[in-house]
């Protein structure tokens, strides 16, 4: 069993890992599991419902750097554009 601080420093490289991640522009692997189906389902290609899912967060919400938010948020906000609303 793992002890608290070993838990804790997983955590840290986590989050650093997700930070650097983030930092290079590399989309959230679950982000990029759902633009994969938006693109199977709809024909349309993959950069082209990245490209209208950002203007989308940018014109609702104002978030005019998506690296910025965290993973659940994006998650929301695309399962909100892939469905239309």
């Amino acid at each position: 069993m793992p002890s608290f601080f070993d838990i804790g420093k997983s955590l840290d490289d986590k989050r650093a890992f997700e930070i650097e991640r983030r930092n290079r522009g590399f989309i959230p692997a679950t982000l990029v599991d759902r633009l994969v189906i938006k693109s199977m389902i709809s024909g349309d290609d993959v950069v082209d419902i990245w490209m209208g899912f950002l203007n989308h967060i940018d014109k609702q919400w104002g978030a005019n750097d998506w690296a910025q938010e965290d993973n659940c948020t994006l998650e929301d906000w695309f399962e909100s554009y892939a469905m239309g609303f």
